[in-house]
């Protein structure tokens, strides 16, 4: 594993245990066995180290997504890949999607474009999907696309870190089932 990578993984524990403002850089240092130097070298400051694991995490989720939707043209089966993928993705990655939660939600910064730039990738795939799905005859035809894109998206983010953080005892394929019948059910024509 590249340094780089060393020192990510580290923050990633470290921020999602003890929270960005009260981690230090001497602290994912020590976590990651490194010299502050070390650290410095690769990243500026604390808030950098947190932006890149931010960007990696969800150019990362966004790729095997985009993967996972090419083999199929199906908008349900799309609809099911998406719910289905992003269960896999808090389940494998659940300390950096802990850290996303807790954290994007108060950290104002120049980092903020970045964020949103991938929230606003993730919308237009869905977005897309749905009005496919409408054009096709598989969706509702009054469907208002935006809200049902946000509702998606809602639906995923709570359930999913809630699942993952609170309901360990539901498994992945009943939780996916339950997520399918509740947003298939007011979308399907």
């Amino acid at each position: 594993m590249k340094t780089n990578d060393k020192i990510l993984k580290a923050a990633i524990k470290v921020f999602a245990k003890t929270g960005y403002e009260s981690t230090s850089v001497d602290l994912i240092a020590e976590t990651a066995h490194f010299a502050k130097g070390t650290i410095y070298y690769h990243y500026k400051s604390k808030e950098e180290i947190f932006f890149a694991i931010v960007r990696r995490g969800l150019g990362n989720y966004l790729n095997i997504l985009k993967t996972k939707l090419s083999e199929s043209d199906d908008p349900r089966k799309q609809i099911e890949t998406i719910l289905y993928e992003q269960l896999t993705y808090y389940e494998k990655e659940k300390e950096f999607c802990r850290v996303c939660y807790a954290e994007l939600w108060r950290i104002e910064s120049r980092w903020q474009k970045d964020i949103r730039s991938y929230q606003a990738e993730y919308y237009q795939l869905m977005n897309d999907l749905i009005t496919r799905g409408k054009k096709d005859g598989v969706f509702k035809e009054d469907l208002d696309i935006e809200p049902m894109t946000i509702a998606l998206f809602g639906l995923l983010s709570i359930c999913g870190i809630s699942w993952t953080v609170f309901h360990k005892e539901i498994t992945k394929e009943r939780m996916h089932k339950t997520l399918v019948e509740v947003y298939l059910t007011g979308i399907l024509k």
